[in-house]
């Protein structure tokens, strides 16, 4: 089977798999995977709940149908260093905050283009010492004390998309 097959497996790549069953991913569960990527197939919470371990540190779900649920689990496990969230509209300011301040000392990487963020997320971002690319891109509206914020706490930032 798949775990006697893949037992070494760190990285797992499925970006636009359709017809995924969620069982398939919880073969994965027992593997030392540190990296997923399954921007455009369509997961859940459920989906999250059976792969997702201790080991992550780059996950991208973007375009998924993940909600708070997943966003809660993934602030209790791993140290995230790489988080793409891009396109997730079941997710909320909240569920992206609490990931980014549970993670806030390792992320690096923080993708949430068309997020639905507001300044609880922003504030949670300033938090994030080591972050050097972080994608703000088709924001609707941010105030200035945010960025000012932001522009203070981020030395490190490299990459900002802020784009329509």
């Amino acid at each position: 089977g798949i775990n006697a097959e893949y037992g070494d497996l760190i990285s797992l790549t499925l970006e636009r798999v359709s017809g995924l069953q969620s069982p398939f991913l919880g073969h994965f569960s027992r593997h030392h995977l540190r990296e997923l990527s399954t921007i455009g197939t369509w997961l859940y919470d459920q989906d999250i709940v059976r792969c997702v371990s201790s080991n992550f540190s780059r996950l991208s779900l973007g375009e998924s149908y993940i909600t708070d649920i997943s966003l809660r689990l993934l602030a209790l496990r791993g140290k995230l260093v790489e988080l793409n969230l891009s396109w997730c509209d079941n997710i909320t300011d909240a569920g992206i905050a609490a990931v980014v301040n549970a993670h806030s000392s390792t992320l690096q990487t923080l993708q949430i283009r068309t997020c639905a963020y507001e300044n609880r997320t922003l504030a949670a971002v300033a938090n994030c010492s080591q972050l050097r690319v972080l994608d703000l891109s088709q924001i609707t509206e941010i105030n200035d004390d945010s960025w000012n914020r932001m522009a203070v706490s981020l030395p490190l930032l490299e990459e900002l998309d802020m784009s329509w």
